[in-house]
């Protein structure tokens, strides 16, 4: 008898690991579903349309996030991560000196300039991140298309295709690049993916 509650507090205990994983899983599978049918989707979208914004209206500013996209993998990687740094640093420096108690000590109208400063920082840095999803999305893409191609072309045109690649400078360069590659798909009857 005196066996018995421990034989039912194991068996408890298993068939609670055993709910508790099943559940796991199951929320794991929803949530997976969630981001590939809802989520993922609508920030894609959005993305799409913050790039605009990111450019603010600037030609220039437009212009040079397309000469990003035509860089080597390598420089897009080590100008990233640079700037991962930078926002990582420029977070570490902001909770240092923007404590509660820092800003609690100072008069009224500074702490709306500073919390101000802080909202606009962390804007420029979403925004910022976009750009740089965008970038990424657009030069895999890109990549990918030159990838699709490849075996279809002579080795000369294939050094070609690189090399109108890494003069891109424009977004109308860029989409007379995807153009060129899509109708080298097109004429091999290649499925490619869609544009980011």
């Amino acid at each position: 008898m005196a066996d018995e509650p421990t034989e039912n507090t194991n068996s408890s205990k298993y068939r609670s690991v055993i709910v508790g994983g099943a559940g796991a899983l199951a929320v794991a599978i929803v949530g997976s579903a969630f981001w590939d049918f809802i989520f993922k989707p609508i920030f894609l979208w959005l993305g799409e349309r913050v790039v605009v914004v990111t450019n603010l209206g600037s030609s220039a500013l437009s212009d040079s996030m397309y000469s990003d996209i035509a860089k080597g993998s390598y420089e897009r990687a080590a100008v990233f991560i640079l700037a991962g740094l930078a926002g990582v640093i420029a977070a570490l420096v902001s909770a240092r000196f923007v404590t509660p108690t820092n800003l609690s000590k100072q008069p009224k109208a500074v702490r709306w300039i500073v919390r101000g400063t802080m909202v606009g920082l962390v804007g420029v840095i979403l925004l910022q991140v976009n750009r740089t999803f965008f970038t990424v999305r657009a030069a895999n893409h890109l990549e990918q298309m030159q990838r699709i191609v490849g075996p279809y072309v002579s080795e000369e045109r294939r050094l070609q295709l690189a090399s109108s690649v890494a003069l891109i400078r424009t977004k109308e360069a860029y989409n007379r690049m995807l153009e060129e590659l899509e109708a080298i798909a097109s004429a091999q009857k290649l499925s490619v993916p869609d544009r980011p």
